[in-house]
């Protein structure tokens, strides 16, 4: 995967609690509440600060995602299994939220990238564990233009929207990247994240 040199690539830990706070100044409740408004750019400096700064990061980041999963889902322990054994991807203006807490508000929409081969089964335990049902018309032509996407199924459940993409191949990038805005080209895997163009991102 060639990405522009002001990407970033972050894995993230599977950690809910850091083994140590990355300094002893600041109180450990204080600690988190600072860092929890950090936007990418931030994160990503942090990281470099020490061993310990590089797993609060990743603690930081895990509980985002688990935050954002949770804003959507009843069982999100379940489906963060389900990113993890079908290389889902969260993408878009959800990851924004991740990405940028402060500048971004929670998006009722959580959009999703499976590849072409496990496209199926996100789509099942969606329907079957979370109770969603897909909309079908709620796909619009912008949606069904997306390069790099074999299918693009709409689900709702009550009070949420879950946008599913299937790709073409056997990685759910293409349809990602191949977005015409940088700032949609951002991605949270199950044990990482990526958020081609940080830097720029924020520039007018």
């Amino acid at each position: 995967l060639l990405l522009h040199k002001h990407s970033c690539l972050l894995t993230m830990l599977h950690l809910r609690q850091p083994t140590c706070p990355f300094t002893t100044l600041v109180p450990y409740d204080l600690l988190f509440c600072i860092t929890g408004d950090l936007d990418i750019d931030d994160l990503v400096r942090l990281r470099h600060v020490s061993h310990a700064a590089d797993e609060w990061v990743s603690v930081m980041l895990y509980r985002r995602l688990r935050a954002l999963l949770a804003s959507f889902l009843d069982d999100p322990e379940a489906f963060y299994q389900q990113m993890r054994s079908t290389s889902t991807v969260i993408s878009g203006s959800s990851a924004l939220v991740v990405f940028y807490p402060l500048l971004c508000v929670n998006f009722p929409v959580l959009t999703l990238h499976a590849p072409r081969h496990t496209f199926l089964q996100v789509e099942h335990h969606l329907k079957f564990r979370e109770g969603y049902r897909t909309v079908p018309h709620l796909i619009t032509s912008a949606l069904k233009d997306v390069r790099g996407a074999l299918e693009v199924v709409v689900l709702q459940s009550a009070e949420h929207t879950i946008i599913l993409h299937q790709s073409q191949y056997h990685t759910p990038l293409p349809s990602i990247l191949s977005s015409t805005h940088t700032a949609q080209q951002g991605f949270i895997s199950h044990s990482g994240f990526c958020m081609p163009y940080h830097s720029l991102t924020l520039q007018k």
